[in-house]
């Protein structure tokens, strides 16, 4: 088998692995778990970190790309 079909199958195979544990995932629960933590955390105390947290990744992210045309001061 040439390494090009090798690395293809298992590249597929990876990829069923992941969809399969991807759906594991989402039936477990779990998603729905962090998603409510995670909406409690940007609506709740941890809003003014979460978006001096963003504006600071925002600024950091344009600096490295020009093209960035992102406002840092508006959350994404």
């Amino acid at each position: 088998m040439s390494d090009t079909k090798k690395a293809h199958e298992d590249h597929l195979k990876k990829g069923l692995e992941y969809d399969e544990a991807a759906h594991a995932h989402a039936a477990s629960g779990k998603v729905d778990a962090a998603a409510d933590a995670a909406r409690r955390a940007i609506e709740g105390d941890e809003k003014a970190e979460l978006d001096k947290a963003r504006a600071k990744a925002a600024k950091h992210a344009a600096e490295h790309d020009p093209l960035e045309k992102h406002d840092p001061n508006v959350p994404v």
